[in-house]
């Protein structure tokens, strides 16, 4: 018994799938709001990250200090720059977030009239500020040179 392959039956272009079609771009408005918004939630989301942080820089447990906010700092701030650049598309909002930060937390670590602060002179503050520039700074080298 032999089976003979030419003998195939022609395919009926009535019963083939069609490919969907290509959706169009938005609009360049649309494009930019889109992109707006998404440098907009990174800033604020910097923004809340930092106050948090800096009100964990005096967290002890039994007398010891934890680096709690040492750590966010590093993995949020890195997180945050490599978001930045994926919503907005745009090479130059990986500084936002390191540049929001820093002007959070510098503003937090300086002492008011009544000489209140929020962010002491203690090991933990020195991390969080060290972790959190430098996490910032790398991963906006990494994603602004990196090859497209």
């Amino acid at each position: 018994m032999s089976t003979d392959t030419s003998m195939a039956s022609p395919v009926d272009p009535s019963t083939t799938p069609e490919l969907p079609a290509r959706t169009p771009p938005p609009p360049p408005a649309l494009s930019l709001a889109i992109r707006l918004s998404g440098a907009a939630l990174v800033g604020s989301t910097a923004l809340v990250f930092a106050v948090i942080e800096s009100f964990l820089v005096p967290l002890r447990f039994h007398g010891v200090f934890l680096p709690v906010s040492a750590a966010m700092a590093l993995i949020v701030n890195a997180g945050l720059t490599i978001l930045a650049v994926w919503l907005t598309n745009w090479r130059i909002t990986a500084l936002l977030p390191g540049v929001v930060w820093f002007a959070v937390v510098v503003g937090l670590s300086r002492p008011t009239g009544d000489g209140d602060l929020v962010i002491p002179d203690v090991w933990p503050g020195y991390a969080m500020l060290l972790a959190g520039a430098a996490s910032a700074v790398v991963a906006a080298y990494v994603v602004v040179t990196r090859r497209r």
